[in-house]
């Protein structure tokens, strides 16, 4: 009769206690939701977006954003920044922890001229990166001693197009196929070769006659003949060019394309020709009046 009773109490009170436990899992739900919203809001403070990436809007001062880059690995102005100084260069050494998305900030640095790479594996970028790197006007890419995949120039070629960047390459791997998406950046302000490059004479008559914009041209330690220096002087823009060290052509050679040049297009032309740690460097240039 206990055991009847008993049973009998307990089934009248399962329709209240059925009530109470879905009252305690709805607010168990609310509480949880309530501590999601707080625990997003609060990381939301910090110097990091929402979605895990740091915003260049965020850095109170230069003397922040420079923290942040040397904490990183990234060099800053060569010689390090100074308070008062402007950020002109950033470059990736072994040391720099590159994260995906560092150059929308880099390339956000509005007295940014120059990116440098020395001796590290070239990052692949992402698209949002290369957006905002092509709004710089006047852009340098500096590649020394790196290995460059054609994708990566190629990449950076198509976003620059519209812009008036510079390349320069030392001891790199930079070949007909990748100065082949540099030539389609119809705008190149300048380019540079020295030490170790895979680039063709060929090559680079095919650049000259379609790179009219260039003002700036080094090819130094070359293994070219007369015939590319005569391609490299039809170029009708031409303020400076450095060719130093040309293992088939002579320094007086050269200078006399130089006068050349000068003497046809009425203006004086800015040239390194001597290899200054030569002791048979004895050409010196034309003195113009």
């Amino acid at each position: 009769m206990w055991k009847g009773l008993r049973s009998e109490e307990m089934i009248r009170k399962t329709p209240t206690m059925i009530n109470y436990q879905r009252h305690m899992i709805m607010l168990n739900k609310l509480f949880f939701k309530l501590s999601c919203f707080f625990v997003l809001s609060f990381l939301c403070m910090f110097p990091m977006s929402c979605n895990g990436k740091i915003k260049m809007k965020e850095f109170k001062s230069d003397s922040e954003l420079n923290n942040f880059l040397t904490s990183n690995g990234y060099i800053v102005n060569t010689y390090g920044w100074k308070p008062g100084k402007q950020i002109k260069t950033i470059e990736l050494r072994k040391t720099t922890k590159y994260s995906e998305g560092d150059f929308e900030i880099i390339c956000s640095i509005p007295t940014l001229s120059r990116i440098m790479f020395d001796a590290v594996e070239v990052p692949n970028f992402t698209q949002d990166e290369l957006e905002v790197c092509s709004k710089i006007s006047k852009l340098e890419y500096d590649f020394r001693r790196v290995q460059l995949s054609l994708t990566n120039i190629c990449a950076i070629s198509e976003k620059m197009k519209n812009s008036r960047p510079s390349f320069t390459f030392v001891d790199t791997n930079i070949n007909d196929q990748m100065l082949g998406c540099l030539s389609k950046v119809k705008l190149l302000d300048e380019i540079a070769f020295d030490g170790k490059f895979e680039v063709s004479e060929e090559f680079i008559c095919k650049i000259t006659s379609e790179l009219k914009n260039l003002s700036f041209l080094m090819i130094n330690e070359s293994p070219f003949t007369k015939k590319a220096l005569t391609c490299i002087f039809t170029l009708p823009n031409l303020k400076s060019v450095s060719l130093q060290n040309w293992s088939k052509v002579s320094e007086e050679k050269i200078w006399q394309l130089v006068h050349e040049y000068e003497d046809r297009h009425g203006r004086k032309l800015d040239a390194i020709i001597d290899d200054p740690t030569s002791i048979d460097s004895t050409v010196w240039p034309k003195k113009n009046n």
